[in-house]
C-alpha cells in the first residue's frame, strides 16, 4: 500500500516539509504586497513590515490543513472523504488567516477566535478568506487522489489550481483580481513540488 500504510512517521515527512514550503510561498506573496509589485492592494492600502512573518504562518497552514486530512482519511470511504471537504476548507482558512488578523488588529484572542462566532456568517465567511484553497487542495489530493502520483505535472497543476481558484474570491473583492493567479502559482509549485518529492521518494501509486 506504499508509504500509506506507515501514517505517524510518513505524516510528519509529508506534512513537515510542505509546511516549510508552503510557508515559503507565503512569505514570497506577502513580500509581494510588501513591495507592491502590482500596486497598492486597494482598501487595504501600503503593508507595514510584519506581513511577511504573517505571510509565513499563513501560507504554512494553507498547506498543512488539507494535506493532513488527506492523509489521514485516504482509505475512508468515498461518502466520508467527501463529507469533510467542507470542514477542511473552514479549518485551513481559521487557522491561517490568524496571522493576517493579527496583523490588524493586534488583539491575540480576536485573532484566533475570529471566525468562530456564534453566528450564521462563521459559518460560510473563512471560504471567503481562503478557505477555497483548503476545499479545492483536499479535493485534488484526496478525491481525485493525486496525493499518492509520482506525476510531478499532476501535483503542480493541484497546487497552482487550488491557490489560484481558491483565492481568486478575495482578490476579486479587494483588487486587484490578477493577483490571484501570481499567488497563487507561486505557493501551488512550491508545495507541489514538496508534496510530489514525498510521493516519489517515501511512497509510490496505491
Amino acid at each position: 500500500m506504499g508509504f500509506l500504510s506507515k501514517p505517524k512517521g510518513d505524516l510528519i515527512w509529508l506534512i513537515g516539509p510542505a509546511a516549510i514550503f508552503g510557508g515559503l510561498g507565503g512569505e514570497i506573496n506577502a513580500w509581494f504586497c510588501y513591495a507592491e509589485v502590482f500596486g497598492t492592494v486597494r482598501e487595504v492600502g501600503h503593508f507595514k513590515w510584519t506581513i511577511l512573518l504573517a505571510g509565513i504562518w499563513h501560507g504554512a497552514w494553507l498547506a498543512a490543513v488539507p494535506l493532513f486530512f488527506s492523509f489521514l482519511l485516504w482509505r475512508r470511504p468515498a461518502a466520508v472523504r467527501w463529507f469533510v471537504l467542507p470542514l477542511v476548507g473552514w479549518i485551513a482558512a481559521w487557522i491561517s488567516f490568524i496571522s493576517i488578523h493579527f496583523y490588524h488588529v493586534k488583539d491575540p484572542l480576536a485573532a484566533v477566535t475570529w471566525s468562530v462566532q456564534p453566528t450564521v456568517e462563521a459559518m460560510w465567511v473563512p471560504f471567503c478568506y481562503f478557505g477555497l484553497v483548503g476545499c479545492l487542495y483536499y479535493f485534488f489530493l484526496n478525491i481525485c487522489r493525486i496525493l499518492s502520483s509520482g506525476d510531478l505535472r499532476k501535483h503542480l497543476a493541484a497546487g497552482i489550481c487550488s491557490g489560484f481558484l481558491g483565492s481568486l474570491w478575495w482578490w476579486s473583492g479587494w483588487k486587484p483580481w490578477y493577483s490571484s493567479l501570481l499567488h497563487g502559482t507561486v505557493w501551488g509549485v512550491l508545495v507541489g513540488i514538496s508534496v510530489w518529492r514525498f510521493a516519489k521518494t517515501r511512497g509510490g501509486g496505491l
